[in-house]
């Protein structure tokens, strides 16, 4: 009997270790699993040694500002060399390079060359789209090219200012973006061969990507254009409701937050953000603005909610927003124009000049817990990545990956 129970206990370690492995916490889109930058991870170390985190490895990379996706022990970014934009997928445990897979010539600009979208893995494909807007479906094991497409010139659309930022959306079978095309600002993809399954408003493009959420009891996809913030239907692409949000240069970049019925959008230039409820009557929407405020204005990165709170980027000071009435909590400076996930109630923060920082996400106070340089003097503007107990993070010249478990 005893040797029966032990041989229970035993497999059930057993079942439970496998578990672990095969549920794995990837961040495998952009914004990770459920497009709100937080990791659902926990058991990070809250105090770090001197010299930060531990480096697990650190490698060369390049230009650019895409961010980093972590899949089945696979890490995948874009990053410009020497003219040209490639995906590359690197061995999660030793950084080295698995497979690079040209994309498109390298998209150049006074603000930073190369990418600013982030690759998206699904279902063992990943789907990447250079600065020249140029989208490669790629086998997600060896690079092979599966099908491609020039969304601009297919679409008739014209390459945003600083180059093309959305990232790939998957959402039952489709790959959705805005790509700004006349008769086709927003559209779906059939995500196995890149068809066209449908296409939606003269909405020009913008630099943010999109979310699906419930709200009024329909599921729906919400895109952040340069005319402002637009939900359409899933199946079919037709407009559900809109709400208006002008700016300058049509720099709309952050993702919007879905809470319930409400929509927290943010974007720079001095416009700032609101919070907007939808509401549905029978069968039609309508929208009303609950607050606006000039007090958090996400340039380019984007804000995260937690219980009843949202903390972002106003411009160059790190703040926390209450939710219902918009009221800044607290405002601090030091990280200039930074980005930031959600993880164990605190925020990993990546200031511009290479400063990270473990944060409490508390509304009563800015409560730093640690502090290092990891990128000195160099321009970050990339959000970090949390994946299996590891941070990974890069600039326009190095990508690294550092252990914050601490074990």
């Amino acid at each position: 009997m005893q040797n029966y129970k032990l041989k229970k206990i035993t497999l059930f370690f057993i079942l439970l270790n496998f578990c672990t492995v095969l549920f794995a916490n990837d961040w495998e889109q952009w914004r990770g699993p459920v497009s709100d930058g937080i990791s659902s991870e926990t058991g990070i170390l809250k105090k770090w040694p001197n010299r930060g985190p531990k480096q697990v490895w650190r490698i060369p990379l390049g230009a650019g500002y895409s961010g980093i996706v972590v899949s089945e022990g696979l890490v995948y970014t874009i990053y410009g060399t020497r003219g040209d934009e490639y995906c590359i997928a690197l061995n999660e445990k030793t950084g080295k390079k698995v497979w690079r897979t040209y994309l498109s010539s390298i998209f150049r600009n006074g603000f930073g060359d190369g990418p600013r979208s982030t690759p998206t893995v699904d279902e063992g494909k990943v789907y990447a789209i250079s600065g020249q807007g140029i989208i490669n479906c790629l086998d997600a094991k060896t690079g092979d090219k599966i099908w491609g497409q020039d969304l601009l010139r297919k679409y008739s659309a014209s390459n945003v200012t600083w180059g093309f930022s959305s990232s790939p959306y998957i959402y039952d079978g489709m790959l959705v973006c805005n790509v700004g095309g006349t008769g086709h600002g927003i559209i779906a993809l059939d995500k196995s061969n890149g068809k066209l399954i449908w296409r939606s408003t003269n909405d020009k493009g913008a630099y943010s990507t999109a979310v699906s959420a419930k709200i009024g009891g329909k599921e729906q996809l919400i895109f952040f254009t340069a005319k402002g913030i637009v939900s359409v239907i899933p199946k079919n692409g037709k407009v559900l409701w809109r709400y208006g949000w002008k700016t300058a240069h049509d720099v709309n970049a952050a993702t919007p937050i879905v809470q319930g019925d409400y929509v927290f959008l943010s974007s720079g230039y001095n416009s700032g953000a609101a919070l907007i409820k939808i509401s549905k009557r029978g069968g039609s929407y309508s929208v009303k603005e609950v607050w606006k405020t000039r007090e958090m204005k996400n340039h380019f990165s984007s804000s995260i909610f937690y219980e009843g709170h949202f903390y972002g980027f106003n411009n160059t000071r790190l703040v926390c927003m209450d939710f219902k009435k918009g009221k800044t909590q607290w405002s601090q400076a030091g990280f200039n124009k930074g980005s930031l996930l959600g993880i164990d109630g605190h925020m990993i923060v990546l200031g511009e000049r290479g400063k990270l920082a473990l944060v409490e996400l508390n509304p009563n106070e800015y409560r730093e817990k640690s502090k290092t340089s990891i990128f000195p003097r160099t321009k970050c503007w990339t959000v970090p990545t949390v994946a299996n107990g590891r941070l990974f993070a890069r600039n326009e010249q190095e990508m690294v990956c550092l252990d914050i478990t601490g074990k």
